[in-house]
């Protein structure tokens, strides 16, 4: 063997050793992910034609998908495969696919939600789009455009009339173009959620009037996210109205959506100047969320994290009760970054809602160098802008 030659081998053999470090008596180890037999994955798939990959990949089950997607995901960043790649891959099998993507998107920003998004309308049946329309967490940072083409695409397919479950895919529509920055839509199909909502409770008031009080709830944030505040503080008021006589009729189902909803009130009677009253709504929501997150903190932490956010973030607006509004801040930041911890996309929003709302009062306080180090953190405001998502 020449010098080149075993020069060569030896480079080989070197790399070889990096990549997986010898365990006892082994001259190679093992390593997870395993580089070499990613780069070769993505080496084959992208000499392969759409035609081949769906011989690869269709009829896969969801659990091979994720294996698949996560193995290529990890190979992509390394390898220069061609774009086309991915979405010939989601192509080959488009339901097994997407609910793989909603599975391990997460780990992989930017790379599948796109490519999926052009091919879920005319692929699945409706029955389909229901269930991975419901897998998606809501918000979702990461998933909220496949989400929102899923319910756009329910919705469209449904029958038109006053049907419930037409009603329930429209509320949830309105949200989720909410979330994909789609406000006059997202309008548009939230007031057609009340009006769906009234008829029904009109029948069967029973069994409507909390789905309509959430949706009027809904209703009131999107007139207010457009700046059109007095409508948004009539059909907010409609809502608070409509959930204080439900709690008063069965005060264990249903005081969230109260609370919820004075939360919504406070925050929009601070934008309006009207400040003892917006105070009044912010501490009635928190009182009440606090009672629920201790009888259940797994399902109303995030509630209260929220309430916190809006009653300091009224007190801020008033400069007033400052350092009550810093204690409600700080609360509000360590009880999200505790949710972020196990759920970063859907609470990472309102972490950062909270943060800025902190600095802003720590500014306020004359604590600038406090502020200032928080602001540093953040970086600049992302495309989601400084207010938490809330259904």
């Amino acid at each position: 063997m020449s010098d080149v030659d075993t020069r060569t081998v030896d480079r080989w053999v070197t790399w070889l050793a990096d990549l997986y470090p010898a365990g006892p008596g082994t001259a190679l180890g093992t390593l997870q992910p395993d580089l070499l037999a990613e780069h070769l994955a993505a080496q084959v798939l992208a000499s392969c034609d759409p035609r081949q990959l769906t011989r690869v990949f269709a009829g896969i089950s969801e659990a091979q998908a994720v294996q698949a997607l996560t193995v290529i995901g990890r190979a992509v960043h390394h390898h220069p495969a061609p774009t086309s790649l991915i979405g010939s891959v989601l192509a080959a099998d488009v339901a097994a696919m997407t609910g793989a993507v909603i599975a391990v998107a997460v780990q992989f920003p930017g790379r599948y939600t796109d490519p999926l998004s052009a091919l879920l309308p005319e692929q699945l049946d409706l029955t389909m789009l229901q269930n991975l329309a419901e897998q998606i967490p809501y918000p979702s940072l990461e998933l909220h455009r496949i989400a929102a083409v899923l319910t756009t695409t329910i919705v469209d397919r449904l029958p038109a009339g006053n049907t419930e479950t037409r009603a329930t895919w429209l509320t949830w529509h309105a949200l989720r173009l909410a979330e994909a920055g789609r406000r006059e839509a997202a309008l548009a199909t939230a007031e057609e959620a009340v009006t769906s909502y009234r008829r029904l409770a009109e029948a069967n008031p029973d069994a409507f009037l909390p789905n309509l009080a959430t949706a009027l709830n809904n209703l009131g944030g999107m007139l207010s996210g457009l700046g059109r505040r007095e409508a948004a503080l009539t059909v907010t008021e409609e809502a608070v109205t409509s959930s204080r006589r439900l709690a008063e009729a069965n005060p264990d189902a249903f005081p969230p959506d109260l609370a919820g909803s004075l939360n919504n009130l406070g925050l929009m009677l601070s934008g309006l100047g009207r400040w003892e009253a917006a105070l009044a709504a912010t501490e009635e929501a928190v009182t009440g969320y606090r009672r629920l997150a201790e009888a259940n903190p797994d399902a109303f932490l995030p509630n209260l994290a929220y309430g916190l956010w809006g009653a300091a973030w009224a007190r801020h607006l008033r400069a007033a009760e400052l350092d009550t509004a810093l204690s409600l801040a700080e609360e509000s930041v360590s009880l999200y970054a505790e949710l972020v911890e196990s759920e970063p996309e859907a609470f990472a929003s309102g972490l950062r809602s909270a943060l800025v709302t902190q600095a802003d009062i720590l500014e306020a306080l004359g604590q600038r160098e406090d502020a200032d180090e928080i602001r540093q953190l953040l970086g600049p405001p992302d495309e989601y802008g400084d207010v938490p998502v809330q259904a």
